[in-house]
């Protein structure tokens, strides 16, 4: 994957969440994603579960991607300041870190 394709990849991503432009994460993130939440202590394994938790979202949040695959995104850790318990209503698309 050459430079300008990650470029391109990270572009599409930050215009797909300040859009909150759910069909157009869908184009970023491989579809075994995972995505890990360590102040929350969540990881959200997969295209399907991260969806859900997104779509459920008043405002998508912030994402720091670190592996691409085929020119998506297939692994993000999101870091928020503190360390806050994670809320109940994602229970059912994550896994406890």
């Amino acid at each position: 994957m050459s430079e300008s394709a990650n470029r391109t990849t990270l572009e599409a991503l930050v215009a797909a969440l300040n859009a909150s432009d759910l069909d157009g994460l869908d184009q970023v993130f491989t579809d075994d994603v995972v995505m890990e939440w360590p102040q929350s202590g969540e990881r959200i394994v997969g295209g399907q579960n991260r969806r859900e938790v997104y779509s459920r979202f008043p405002s998508l949040p912030h994402v720091t991607p670190r592996r691409m695959r085929d020119g998506r995104v297939a692994k993000e850790t999101g870091y928020w300041s503190r360390p806050f318990p994670a809320p109940d209503w994602r229970a059912p698309w994550v896994e406890r870190l």
